[in-house]
């Protein structure tokens, strides 16, 4: 698989219009990735929810007219499209307008929808997603991720860049994570089956105790930077052999380590050989 392939990434939306311009022309790029939160804009930021559904409308029309596109889901997304998460994970800012909009979109768009994305890049396997996947949440679940309840199918071309997803200390010790889930493709594809059950939809409503929940991690969707930090400082070393993208985490400037980097900064990033290059400054972050 060539690992060089341009990517452009675009952070949470909540209404507003930045991806207009950095999407500019689609066919250059292998793929265009959007971090999820389509609506529920912030009053500080004078974006009303009509404008945000006015956005959502543009953004839909133009999905439609565009092949390479993956519309990831957040938190703002996934409370109006289940109403188990809903029940459980539902986030601020909350708009019984947004309800009906937003299943259309998901009904239009099905195809391009998920919870996470692989990618190769420079010969490492990355993770997309809104929150990102805390070493926490994805050991609480193994036993879900690997019972098969809605086993995807892999194909040939759809192999891990690195090997291994993670070392065995995620496991329950009955059978180590690196010989059960040995395709990180494998792990998004059964992240993205979690809406499928009831059981799924429960993980996927986690939320913890950073941002105000009960549970001891964020779901891929929940997640706040700092439980990222906070786990793998107390490891010293990601169990993951995957680097990870993600959003959520309102911030004024893209933070990346070894292990991740978090872009929610509202602008979007061109991603290619190992390198992330900021479309505002110019400025690049090597992974890794």
């Amino acid at each position: 698989m060539s690992d060089n392939k341009k990517y452009l990434i675009i952070p949470d939306v909540h209404g507003r219009t930045f991806w207009k311009e950095a999407v500019g022309s689609p066919e250059q790029y292998e793929r265009i990735i959007f971090g999820g939160d389509y609506v529920d804009p912030y009053p500080s930021e004078e974006i009303t929810p009509e404008m945000a559904l006015d956005n959502l409308h543009e953004l839909s029309e133009w999905c439609a007219e565009t092949d390479n596109v993956t519309l990831l889901l957040g938190n703002h997304d996934a409370h109006y499209l289940y109403d188990t998460f809903r029940l459980l994970g539902k986030g601020s800012r909350y708009d019984d307008m947004f309800v009906e909009p937003m299943r259309a979109f998901e009904r239009a768009h099905r195809d391009k929808i998920r919870l996470a994305e692989h990618v190769c890049s420079a010969g490492r396997d990355i993770m997309i997603s809104h929150a990102g996947i805390t070493v926490r949440w994805l050991a609480d679940h193994v036993d879900l991720l690997l019972s098969g309840q809605t086993e995807p199918s892999v194909d040939d071309s759809a192999r891990s860049c690195g090997g291994a997803l993670g070392q065995s200390e995620l496991s329950d010790g009955t059978e180590p994570l690196e010989t059960s889930l040995t395709m990180v493709p494998l792990l998004a594809k059964r992240i993205n089956a979690l809406p499928l059950t009831e059981k799924g939809l429960t993980a996927l409503s986690e939320v913890g105790a950073t941002r105000g929940g009960l549970n001891s991690s964020g779901s891929i969707v929940w997640a706040d930077i700092y439980e990222h930090v906070e786990m793998l400082s107390l490891l010293h070393t990601s169990p993951f052999l995957f680097f990870q993208i993600f959003f959520h985490t309102k911030m004024k400037a893209p933070i990346v380590t070894r292990d991740f980097a978090c872009l929610d900064v509202r602008r979007a990033f061109v991603f290619s050989d190992g390198v992330l290059t900021d479309s505002m400054d110019g400025q690049e972050y090597h992974i890794g």
